[in-house]
């Protein structure tokens, strides 16, 4: 894994050499981006009745959801659109973050056209900034993206655990191509 250096708390580079510097990303701007992917609400079940003959809806657990009839079927409902809702917020945090928290020259150097060509539709030069953000999620490595994740999110002065995190998470995302809850499948150097 190539190293990514700061020259400055302000400034990210790339391991191309593309220089990013981080700026503030308003706080109201992250909460109201997430608030557009509604997340489901975990499901209900109705327990056993009481001597009494009373029930209650309870929430659903994996360990009851093979107890109760169709529990199974539910609770992996559940959970792969949880699993869906979650990378939808990440993206648009990520979208976001590059968007509010970077400033950088994008190079113009055949990107988009490759792009285009593959059939990915990329945000005209009129939209510079819808255009550096796509650039920056779709153009730098799986860790420079964690990494200027991480510098956006430093910048914003969030707990150094939500930090981290986050980092671990945006990590196996990029690298899996995935919602980021799999294991992070690391090559050994020289494989």
């Amino acid at each position: 894994m190539a190293t990514k250096k700061k020259d400055s708390e302000n400034t990210y580079i790339t391991e191309n050499g593309l220089e990013i510097k981080i700026k503030k990303v308003p706080p109201m701007i992250l909460s109201r981006v997430m608030k557009q992917i509604k997340v489901p609400e975990r499901p209900m079940y109705e327990s056993q009745p009481t001597i009494t003959g009373r029930t209650q809806m309870l929430p659903l657990t994996e360990e009851i959801a093979e107890q109760v009839e169709h529990g199974k079927e539910i609770w992996e409902y559940y959970e792969e659109n949880l699993v869906n809702a979650q990378a939808e917020q990440n993206e648009l945090v990520t979208q976001a973050c590059f968007a509010y928290g970077t400033e950088a020259e994008i190079p113009e150097d055949g990107w988009s056209d490759l792009q285009e060509q593959l059939g990915i539709e990329v945000p005209p030069k009129e939209k510079p900034i819808a255009r550096k953000a796509h650039y920056l999620m779709t153009e730098l490595s799986a860790g420079d993206i964690a990494g200027l994740m991480t510098a956006v999110m430093k910048n914003m002065s969030l707990p150094e655990e939500l930090v981290a995190e986050a980092e671990d998470s945006f990590r196996r995302a990029v690298r899996n191509g995935s919602n980021g809850t799999e294991p992070v499948e690391e090559s050994e150097p020289g494989t």
